[in-house]
Formats: C-alpha cells, structure tokens, sequence
C-alpha cells in the first residue's frame, strides 16, 4: 500500500518517519502505530504532500493536536498520518489575526494578549490547533469559531493548490463547518478581533481558566467534551449523564469523569474498545430515561478505509 510513498519522500525531500507511535499525540493518550508520519514545512509543501498521497491512493489522516479524537490501537495504522504541527506562522494586520493550521489555540491566544488583540480568549482553553477549530467550529463561554472567523484557505480532494475561501455565518453550525462536508483540510485561517488593553485581555484568561479548572477534569487524560449538547430537551449532555447516574461509572480503563459527566477519562490503562463501549453505554441510558440520542463530539477514528482525506482533528 505504502510500496511508493518512500521513493516521493526521497524526490521531494519531504520531512518523515516511520513506525510512529500516535498514542502520545493524543490527549486520551489511546493510538497505534503509525507506518508513515509526514510533516509539511509551509502550505506550498502541505498542498503537495495531500495530492500526492490522493493521486497515488495512499489512505492517508490529518492529525492536529489530538485532543477529539479517539484512535485505533490495535497494532499498525492503516494511514499515512500528516501532522501540520509545522504550520504556526503567526501575524496581524488590519485588525485580523492570521495563524497557521498547526498554531495551538491557548498560544494563539497569549499571542493576541500580549498584543491587544482581543476576541479570541474563549478559544484559550481549547486544548487543540488552529486547523481542528475551524474544521470542527470549536467554541466555549458562548462563542464559536464562526464569530470571529474572516478567512480560511483549505485544501479539497482534486485541488493542486490552496484556495482562500470567506464562508458566511450561515453556513456554520454547532461544531459543524462547511469544511467537513467537503471533506476539506484546513491550513490557515483569518479571525477578526479588536484592540484591548493587554490587563484586560488577560483577566478574561484568567477567569475563563479559573472556570474549567473548577468545573473539568483538565489533569485527567480525557478527549475534551464526549457528546454535543442536544438542541433541546430537559438538559445539557453532562446533566443528563450525571441524573442517569453513571459519574465515576467505568468500562475498563475508561470513566465518566466524576467531576464533569460530559467528559471521558482514560485512568490508565483505557482502550480504543473501552471508550467506544463506554461511550455507547452513555447513550443507552440517556436515551432510555430521557428520550434523547447523544451525539458523539469525539470523532471516533474505525479501521476502514477512509477513501481519501478526513478533516484535521481538534
């Protein structure tokens, strides 16, 4: 499968490596093997490295900063993994923000503090990059990627260079994009935001951290949020988690955190099958108490062939 992908590594002189282990990469700390990891060095060389891999149908996996998404872990991937960490060009001009794919959002954020740009402190918690937040319309403290968002330049299966694209508000929705229909690869995004004193940017941080450390188990090894919240019903998905009655419950190394129902922890020893059981289970009961069906916000990676490009994760 991978038989020509060495000789285009060799011609192109494209950053690599082989047998990568990918469970460090994710903040559930859950993955196999991957059998090549490439690294693009700027968009021109991410552009060639993703149509080469299309063109020569070699699987291939965006992996950002791993913090929602759950892989497999039984021995060798079946995908060439590409990692955009390498992609973290920062400026500002004209009251816009213009960050790389791979810059991760709580650096972004200081960034844009110590400067005076303000408008992006609820992304500052959001342990994932630039890539996956935009892919995923990430948001926290009431706000989402989409209010803040002026540009994106993407890569799309059949394109040999990046295209700058202005998507409207509209088109975007609770931890939807236009970008996951298209099958798109995000690899820097504009965002709006507006002078502030440096003092005030930072308390904001500050009380928006205060928050989570309270109320999440940030020290645990968890994916972020397991569900969406349901549009409507009696209740956000951790309160109705936490009245099934399953905080602290377990299905081999994975627990529903006993600090925030929404959240799925490995205590150690978890699995790709324990999470996914784990998280069924969840769903189960919700659903026989309340007649509510979770979705899954953990975008839960299957041994099958994912014919072509899967949006950079969160």
């Amino acid at each position: 499968m991978f038989e020509h992908l060495q000789d285009e590594v060799r011609r192109h002189r494209w950053l690599a490596r082989t047998d990568v282990p990918v469970a460090p990469w994710t903040t559930l700390r859950i993955g196999g093997v991957a059998p090549w990891v490439l690294w693009p060095r700027d968009l021109e060389e991410a552009v060639a490295i993703l149509e080469t891999l299309t063109r020569r149908d070699i699987p291939w996996r965006v992996l950002g900063g791993g913090s929602n998404v759950l892989v497999p872990d039984t021995g060798v991937l079946p995908w060439v993994i590409v990692k955009l960490d390498r992609l973290r060009p920062v400026r500002a001009a004209d009251g816009v923000v213009r960050a790389g794919a791979g810059v991760p959002a709580p650096k972004l954020c200081m960034w844009a503090a110590r400067r005076g740009f303000g408008g992006l402190e609820f992304m500052s918690g959001i342990p994932g990059q630039v890539g996956g937040l935009v892919w995923m319309n990430a948001g926290a403290f009431g706000r989402s990627v989409a209010d803040v968002l002026a540009a994106v330049w993407v890569w799309e299966p059949g394109q040999a260079t990046a295209t700058r694209v202005t998507p409207a508000p509209a088109e975007f929705g609770y931890r939807k994009s236009p970008f996951q229909a298209r099958r798109s690869v995000i690899l820097q995004a504009d965002f709006r935001v507006e002078a502030q004193s440096p003092e005030t940017i930072r308390t904001a941080l500050q009380e928006m951290k205060r928050y989570r450390l309270q109320t999440q188990p940030l020290q645990d090894k968890s994916a972020g949020c397991a569900f969406k919240n349901p549009p409507e019903g009696p209740g956000s998905a951790g309160q109705l988690i936490e009245r099934a009655g399953l905080k602290g419950y377990r299905v081999g190394g994975a627990m529903i955190s006993p600090k925030h129902a929404n959240f799925i922890v490995n205590t150690g020893s978890a699995t790709w099958s324990d999470v996914v059981r784990l998280i069924e289970y969840a769903r189960s009961r919700v659903w026989e108490q309340f007649h509510v069906w979770l979705e899954p916000e953990i975008e839960i990676w299957r041994l099958t062939r994912p014919g072509g490009a899967s949006g950079p994760v969160v």
